[in-house]
This record gives structure tokens, C-alpha cells and sequence, in this order.
């Protein structure tokens, strides 16, 4: 499981993250079960998994690229119309990918502030819903979910409320190479939110 670190010694913030591959017996594709482990607070839940289909992470990176037009957004492995959907070296070399992919996006403070992100780490809501969602078209309200009206798109700060930044603008302190700033509450979602059963309901926020 790789662990991102941010934050000084004696307050650091953490987040763990593991993408896992299942396959679920007559499936017809795969799927990729992503594990999240965190005390960051940008994040509602302190655990979290859900699964997503390749075909999902392609959709939201088209709207991260929307959202944030000026950030270059990570890339993803290639689609690979050729290959055996169950090859295993394959498909262990695509978990490996899409495990970087959002590595890389938890590096860059700024995804931090996207509830399309958010949204896709940590509810069972379908990709298609997301986009409802993020296109307006959905407007209702999970209660175990913050409220935020405006939704953010600024850089993170630091506990000492100073930006952090090298010459990309993002934020460099890292175990496994990576790092990100932690002090600031996302925008997540308009629309009743059903949480997959692995989400520890113990570890609800409450509002």
C-alpha cells in the first residue's frame, strides 16, 4: 500500500492508497478495487473502497481536464482493444498504472478540491451519476456528506497557512516519492449518495 505523507512530525497527515485488481466469476471485463486509508481531512471517510472499471477512470480524467483546463493532468495506461481482457501479466501491469495515475493526482494539491475526484474515491455512485452530478443535473443531498456551496479550485496551504510550491506549483514531501498538503475541506457532491458496503460506516463524518 503506498502511504502519502504531508504536514510536520508531530501533526502529519496520511493517506494510504492500494488499487487491487478483481474479477468476478462470468464478468466480462475487469474491475479495479480501490483502498483508501486516511486522517487527511479533504477526505470524508477515514476508509473507503470501491470499485471502478478502466472505462471510469478514462471519464474522469475527461473531466478533471475539464474542470482544470490550465493542469496538466496525469496520463493513463492506452486502451488495448487487442489484448485478452483477462490476460494476467496485462492486467496486473494496467492495476499498476491506474494505481500511478492516482498517486499522482493525490501528489497535485489541486485535484484535492474536485468532487468528481472525491466522488470517484469514495462513494458507490455510478461514473454516469457523477457526471450528473458534476453537470448540475442532479441536486439533492446525502446527509453524511459536507456542503459546500462554491466549489474550490485554489491551491492547498500548509499548517502555517503558506502555499507550498516548487516550480509546477505543487507541493514536494514524500514517503513512496510523493506527498500532498492536507488542510483543506472539498466540495463533495449534490446528490443522495449510495456508500458501498466495504465503507466502514463507523467512520462517517457527521456534519
Amino acid at each position: 500500500m503506498l502511504e502519502i505523507l504531508s504536514g510536520q512530525p508531530d501533526c502529519q497527515s496520511f493517506i494510504k492508497l492500494k488499487v487491487e485488481t478483481r474479477i468476478e466469476p462470468y464478468a466480462s471485463y475487469v474491475t479495479y478495487e480501490i483502498n483508501i486509508e486516511t486522517n487527511n481531512p479533504s477526505f470524508t471517510f477515514d476508509e473507503s473502497s470501491i470499485r471502478r472499471r478502466y472505462s471510469d477512470f478514462r471519464i474522469l480524467r475527461s473531466m478533471l481536464a475539464k474542470q482544470f483546463p490550465f493542469t496538466k493532468i496525469p496520463d493513463l495506461p492506452p486502451k488495448s482493444p487487442f489484448k485478452n481482457t483477462f490476460d494476467m501479466k496485462f492486467v496486473e501491469k494496467r492495476r499498476e498504472a491506474l494505481e500511478e495515475f492516482l498517486v499522482k493526482l493525490l501528489f497535485k494539491n489541486i485535484f484535492l478540491s474536485s468532487r468528481a475526484f472525491h466522488l470517484f474515491l469514495q462513494s458507490s455512485i455510478t461514473i454516469a451519476e457523477i457526471k450528473e452530478i458534476i453537470g448540475g443535473k442532479s441536486n439533492y443531498v446525502d446527509v453524511n456528506w459536507p456542503v459546500i456551496i462554491k466549489e474550490s479550485t485554489w491551491p492547498l496551504k500548509n499548517t502555517d497557512d503558506k502555499l507550498i510550491s516548487n516550480e509546477e506549483g505543487e507541493s514536494i514531501c514524500a514517503a513512496n516519492a510523493t506527498s500532498l498538503a492536507s488542510s483543506h475541506n472539498s466540495s463533495l457532491g449534490c446528490k443522495r449518495v449510495s456508500f458501498c458496503d466495504l465503507v466502514t460506516v463507523a467512520e462517517i463524518h457527521s456534519t
